[in-house]
Formats: C-alpha cells, sequence, structure tokens
C-alpha cells in the first residue's frame, strides 16, 4: 500500500511523504540563475525580431497589393475584355477617339485591338454639314474590322442642325443591330430629312432590333416600304407618329414605341390600332388635344408600359382602355389629369397599376392622384421625381406618408432629383409610420424595403443620419 502512494506522489510530480527534498549547491543556483536570464535574453531577442519580421511582411503585402502589373503581361483574352469595357463606358459621341486612343498605345496593342472584331461593333458615324453626299471614311475603316458582325451605330452631326442623313450611312445596315439616327448630343434639333439611292428602296434590315430616326415631319413621305424588312425590330423612336405607317415600319411586330417631339392626339390615335402587340408606350413631349368628341375607346390588350411625360399627354387617356396596364409613368400633369383622365381610364380599363412614376409635379396635383382608391391600394414601386410643394404641403406630405393606409403595399421607395429641403417631409413620414406600426404590433403589414434617395444637392449630415436609421429600421423588420 505504501509502495502504491509513493508511486501515485511520484507520478504527479510530489515527493513521497518523508522523502527529503533535494537541495542545490550555491554555484549550481547561480549557474541556473544565468542559464534562466540568458534563456529570457533569447526569448525577447526572438519576439523583436518576430515582431519586426510581422512588420516587414505587412510591408511586402502592402506593396503586393497596390502593384501594377505591366498591362502587356495580361493575356490576349484580358486585355480584349478591357479594351471593349472602355469602349462600351465612353460617350457616344466619343466612341471612335476611344478605339483610335487604344490603337495609338502600342504596336502590341493595335494588333490585339484589330484582331478582336467585337471591339468595333460599337461606333459613330460623323456628319458633315453642308458637304452633299459626304461618305465617313473613318465609319467605314472600322466596319471592315467588325468582320460582318451586328453593329450599334450612332449619329454625330458635330453641332450643324442642317445636317441629311445621307444614302452612304445606309450601306451597312445589314449589320445594324441597333441604331440611334438621331443628333447624338441631343441639342434638341431634329434631321431635315434622310436620303436614299431611291424614293422605292426597302432597306435590308434583317439584324435590326432597336431603331431610333429623328427626321423632320416637314419632309413630304409618301406611302413607302423603306423600313418593311426589318423581322426583328421590336423597339422604335420616332419623330412623329404618321411617319411609322408612312416609312412601312412592321407595325405587327412592334413591342415598345417613342414618340419624340410635340404631335397631336389625333394622330396617336389613328396609329395605336395598328400597333396590336405593342408593349410599351412614351410620349415624351407636348400633345394637342384634337381628338374628335366622339373619337372610339381604343383598347391595347397588352400595353402593360405606359410614360406620359408631355404637357397635356394625358388627354390621350380619354380615349383608351388598357387592361393589363402594370407601368404609368406621368411628368408634367395637371389637377384635372389627376382628379379625372387618370382614375378614369384605370377604373374603364380595371388596370392593376404596381409601378408608378410622378415627375415635375406640384404637390396639389400630386396628392389628387392618390385619391383613386385604385392606385392607392395597388401600387408597389413608387418613384418620385422633382417634386414641387410649399412648407404647408411638405408638413401635409409627412402627414400622407405617416398613415398606415396610404400606399398599404409600397414596397420600393425611389426620390430622385429632389432638393435637399423636400427629403426631410419624405423621412419624417415613413419614420413615423415605422413607429405606428411597430408601436401596435403590426410590423409585419409594412410591406416597404426599398428606399433610394438621389438629390440635387448635397445631403446634410442630420438628413444622412436619419436616413440611415430609417434603412435600418426597414431592415429590422
Amino acid at each position: 500500500m505504501r509502495e502504491y502512494e509513493a508511486t501515485i506522489a511520484h507520478s504527479s510530480g510530489q515527493l513521497p511523504h518523508g522523502v527529503a527534498q533535494p537541495t542545490l549547491s550555491p554555484s549550481e543556483i547561480n549557474s541556473l540563475r544565468k542559464e534562466a536570464g540568458i534563456i529570457d535574453q533569447t526569448i525577447g531577442t526572438l519576439e523583436k525580431q518576430l515582431l519586426q519580421l510581422k512588420s516587414r511582411r505587412n510591408s511586402i503585402h502592402v506593396k503586393l497589393s497596390s502593384l501594377v502589373y505591366p498591362v502587356n503581361t495580361l493575356p490576349v483574352e484580358v486585355l480584349c475584355h478591357i479594351f471593349r469595357e472602355t469602349v462600351s463606358s465612353s460617350i457616344l459621341s466619343e466612341v471612335n477617339a476611344t478605339l483610335l486612343s487604344i490603337t495609338a498605345v502600342c504596336q502590341m496593342w493595335r494588333s490585339v485591338a484589330i484582331a478582336d472584331p467585337h471591339l468595333w461593333t460599337k461606333t459613330c458615324y460623323i456628319l458633315r454639314a453642308p458637304i452633299a453626299n459626304y461618305h465617313d471614311p473613318l465609319f467605314y475603316h472600322f466596319l471592315k474590322r467588325t468582320q460582318g458582325l451586328p453593329i450599334v451605330v450612332y449619329i454625330d452631326e458635330r453641332g450643324s442642325a442642317e445636317c441629311s442623313l445621307p444614302p452612304a450611312l445606309f450601306d451597312s445596315c445589314r449589320q445594324w443591330t441597333e441604331a440611334d439616327l438621331s443628333d447624338a448630343d441631343r441639342d434638341g434639333h431634329d434631321f431635315r430629312s434622310f436620303r436614299l439611292r431611291s424614293p422605292d428602296t426597302v432597306l435590308e434590315l434583317p439584324n435590326l432590333t432597336k431603331l431610333t430616326l429623328d427626321i423632320d415631319t416637314s419632309t413630304q413621305y409618301h406611302v413607302y416600304q423603306t423600313f418593311s424588312n426589318a423581322p426583328r425590330l421590336r423597339e422604335l423612336a420616332i419623330s412623329y407618329p404618321n411617319l411609322v405607317l408612312n416609312l412601312g415600319f412592321p407595325v405587327h411586330q412592334l413591342q415598345k414605341l417613342t414618340i419624340l417631339h410635340s404631335t397631336s392626339c389625333r394622330q396617336v390615335l389613328f396609329l395605336l390600332p395598328h400597333l396590336r402587340v405593342l408593349e410599351e408606350l412614351v410620349i415624351e413631349s407636348y400633345l394637342s388635344n384634337d381628338a374628335n368628341a366622339n373619337q372610339h375607346i381604343i383598347e391595347m390588350r397588352l400595353l402593360t408600359t405606359l410614360h406620359l411625360l408631355g404637357a397635356d399627354t394625358c388627354a390621350l387617356l380619354r380615349h383608351l382602355s388598357l387592361p393589363h396596364l402594370t407601368t404609368l409613368g406621368l411628368a408634367n400633369f395637371d389637377h384635372h389629369d389627376a382628379g379625372v383622365l387618370i382614375p378614369g381610364c384605370l377604373l374603364r380599363s380595371s388596370a392593376n397599376v404596381t409601378s408608378l412614376s410622378l415627375t415635375n409635379s406640384y404637390y396639389t396635383d400630386f396628392e389628387e392622384v392618390f385619391r383613386s382608391p385604385i392606385l392607392r391600394t395597388s401600387v408597389r414601386n413608387w418613384t418620385v421625381k422633382s417634386l414641387k410643394a410649399t412648407g404647408r404641403e411638405m408638413k401635409a406630405l409627412a402627414a400622407l406618408l405617416a398613415r398606415a393606409d396610404f400606399l398599404p403595399n409600397l414596397e420600393s421607395l425611389n426620390l430622385l432629383m429632389l432638393s435637399p429641403l423636400l427629403l426631410r417631409p419624405f423621412l419624417d413620414g415613413l419614420r413615423r409610420r415605422v413607429a405606428n406600426s411597430v408601436s401596435r404590433g403590426l410590423r409585419h403589414e409594412l410591406k416597404l424595403r426599398q428606399l433610394l434617395v438621389q438629390l440635387s444637392g448635397g445631403m446634410s449630415a442630420e438628413d444622412t443620419r436619419l436616413l440611415r436609421e430609417l434603412q435600418q429600421s426597414l431592415d429590422f423588420l
């Protein structure tokens, strides 16, 4: 038994009871102390070296992370991708300059760029007025490098409103997949005309899917079939609606139509019955209300998106039935539009508008839009851009937004180009709405999750804080 206890004591590092601990001589003690001191010094030295090594390692990592390797060492595929992204991000009038800049860097870049036909598929045709029959040599030089691939074409008329679209431009039309035949600078002028080699010319447009054609309606066009052979054309933006039929566009297949300039309600109503598969209609400018009083209602069964952006464009709603309308954009509308024409069309159509955009409106008209219960309950995505309101109206706006029954199904709100002063009533109203929902235990009924803000001026620190807190509250719901 004593042997067993002694074994346990020994294995645990303890001496057996009654066994004397070994003694050390003074010299041995001094030796051990010196050894411990040396070890401490070594540890200190190693720890210092370790810190130095860690610091050096971090410094190396920083240098490596900021190191820019010579671009010419990149694989050709990566260089091509960089070149394409550069061209894609260039503004339209600078596309040609960007392409020339890439090929001017060095012989290697030039060789890589020329060998990639996809790089040249976005290009700009330069018009030179008043040179008759001008042929842009750079455009056709670039066109050869596409090796027949479909191209995207833009126009740059270099500041002259007297330009016409020359016949030479249309020589490349077989390759067009998108063409913007309007002033690339958007200076407000439209082209006076376009000229073909023969009035009876029918353009071959096998790849064309999207076209913008901005020409003057004062030029006398008879009923031609100029653009009839475009089997893939789905999106058309044109200066005036009468040109759609006069130039032979395949109206039976158009899915999106944009009218660029001021026109008459009668011309638009004359065209609409021909657009049997139209899904989106945009009227960008003023619309004169000259429709007959006995004009019958036109039903656009497939139309889902309607943007009425010019003054008096809401007059069109008096004559339409839009049973499948889901997206509605309104700008420059007045109190009569908001209170009579808009709800009248929606009720007649039994439409379920889920996305609503209101631009350049006064608060009184803005508020009138939502008096219609059909909009108040259906809208899920709401965009407000450039709202005008007085101080009293801003308080009314905050109170309106705080109500749980105002747009109860709203999921996303976009506030674009608002003045910084107008942001606060939106924030105050939404914060009160969130607080009311939480206090009543109804947070699950608040569906708003996405809030996007883009102001016309800088945002104050206080508004930034409130916006951050509001977004956090919405994320928490």
